[in-house]
């Protein structure tokens, strides 16, 4: 399929993906606030809500597709509802997940550039990002397991990264972790973000709690050992 047919194609499937949205009952589609590249389509999902909204939850749910192929291959991962996990029953459904790794990888890359992007002064500015540096502490062990092939991959998504417009930042990969390293210890305003963001919405109880000191340790620690196989 030549490049043009790929564009065709993916802008053909986009259709199909808000079309099919729009049919649901009870959910609209901000088509404003629609965001469309090449390579991936998000917007928010406005729906009826029936309680008071907590400020550190969107007001909406946020949808994206994205066009790029898995690193790795997919796991299936079964899919249960709280109802049949109280009822002992089965699982309603299954769905292809990305390995935690690969996750960790996408999640490193997405930190990367959202912090060096950054702009609070930006009405799209988004400080929920501080999430990413939960979730890596979160899959520490899933890094440490086997740090090279992390390191592979962060390099490959933060190459896929750089070729977006928006998302470029100038430096290699290795350079912008210990960037967003120095930034989020020097700007004190990512500590608040982070336990309004973070550690107010966590359902962890005290002693599983990940607190941002431990979320920049882990990820210092993790800087440390992609320079050494570098």
């Amino acid at each position: 399929m030549s490049g043009n047919q790929q564009k065709k194609a993916r802008s053909k499937l986009r259709e199909q993906i808000v079309e099919s949205v729009q049919q649901l009952d009870e959910l609209e589609i901000n088509t404003e606030q629609m965001q469309v590249a090449s390579n991936y389509i998000k917007f928010p999902l406005l729906y009826k809500s029936l309680f008071d909204q907590h400020q550190a939850l969107r007001p909406h749910l946020e949808i994206e597709f994205s066009f790029t192929q898995p690193q790795l291959e997919p796991t299936i991962k079964n899919i249960t509802s709280f109802v049949n996990r109280l009822l002992g029953e089965e699982s309603e459904t299954s769905i292809p997940c990305l390995p935690p790794i690969e996750i960790a990888a996408d999640k490193l890359s997405a930190l990367c550039w959202r912090v060096l992007k950054r702009d609070r002064s930006n009405e799209d500015d988004d400080p929920t990002l501080v999430r990413h540096l939960h979730d890596l502490c979160a899959l520490n062990n899933e890094i440490a397991g086997d740090i090279e092939r992390f390191y592979l991959l962060f390099k490959a998504s933060h190459d896929t990264d750089q070729g977006s417009t928006a998302r470029q930042t100038g430096m290699q990969a290795l350079e912008a972790v210990g960037n967003i390293v120095e930034k989020l210890k020097s700007d004190c305003l990512y500590k608040k973000e982070y336990e309004q963001f973070v550690e107010s919405m966590s359902y962890a109880t005290d002693d599983e709690q990940i607190g941002f000191s431990l979320a920049i340790e882990k990820l210092s620690q993790l800087y440390g050992r992609l320079k050494a196989i570098s």
